[in-house]
């Protein structure tokens, strides 16, 4: 993997670049244009306000986990 300023390039057991991660906090805005031509979809543009504000709450509570779905389910369910 090569990496220059936000930007990696993975290559292929080849060696030939095959995928580039962007970093989109840094570059997102000057790449809008472009997803939207080939018709990517952000995630977070996609999503409405209320799963929006739902996420948000998630990443900054701590949530309840559960070692396996039977234990969720049983939450659930009492």
């Amino acid at each position: 993997m090569t990496q220059t300023a936000g930007i990696y390039i993975e290559h292929n057991a080849k060696g030939t670049p095959v995928f580039a991660r962007i970093d989109l906090t840094k570059y997102g805005e000057r790449l809008m244009p472009f997803f939207k031509e080939v018709g990517v979809t952000i995630i977070e543009e996609s999503l409405n306000d209320e799963t929006n504000a739902a996420l948000r709450e998630a990443h900054t509570k701590k949530l309840k986990t559960y070692e396996n779905a039977d234990a969720l389910l049983a939450d659930l369910y009492s």
